[in-house]
């Protein structure tokens, strides 16, 4: 059962670096969240407005990928390592599965996805917008979709099952 239940929130699970900095040793554990908004998972720089500027990159523009020209930006000496994600259920999502956007001077490492599911998106594409600066990421068990920059040791395989209910 669901420890974490989030409905019609903006944006999911949510780390993200405006500077350098470490986040390490991170579980993210048993949630459900149905109607996100935008991403179901974001592990990247801060999408956000933080100046007159609204669609101004201070990392990633709040504005992307949604504006032609807004930059998203991954940030220098901002380290991710050792983050699980287990048990996660992104029911009718309205955007994308998530973007995973690490730098490549300081990629993301040991970064698991285990049975992180997206059922009935709302969207025809459930995949993930963006996926780079991994050193090390694996998804296992159930997880669909794969993040494409990820290994795939999941046991599913073939494409989507009958993926219509909520753990």
């Amino acid at each position: 059962l669901p420890l974490c239940s989030m409905k019609r929130t903006y944006m999911g699970i949510y780390m993200k670096f405006r500077g350098p900095g470490l986040i390490e040793d991170v579980l993210y554990e048993n949630i459900v969240m149905e109607g996100v908004q935008r991403y179901g998972v974001w592990i990247g720089p801060a999408q956000q407005s933080d100046s007159k500027e609204i669609c101004a990159a201070r990392p990633c523009s709040i504005c992307w990928p949604l504006l032609p020209g807004a930059n998203c930006y991954s940030v220098a000496d901002a380290t991710f390592r050792n983050v699980m994600l287990r048990n996660i259920t992104i029911a009718s999502p309205f955007g994308y599965a998530g973007v995973i956007l690490g730098n490549g001077g300081s990629p993301m490492k040991n970064i698991t996805f285990e049975d992180v599911l997206v059922i009935k998106p709302k969207m025809w594409n459930r995949d993930y917008l963006r996926c780079k600066g991994v050193e090390s990421g694996v998804a296992t068990g159930n997880t669909y979709p794969v993040p494409y920059c990820f290994k795939d040791l999941t046991t599913r395989k073939g494409g989507v099952a009958a993926l219509t209910s909520i753990h």
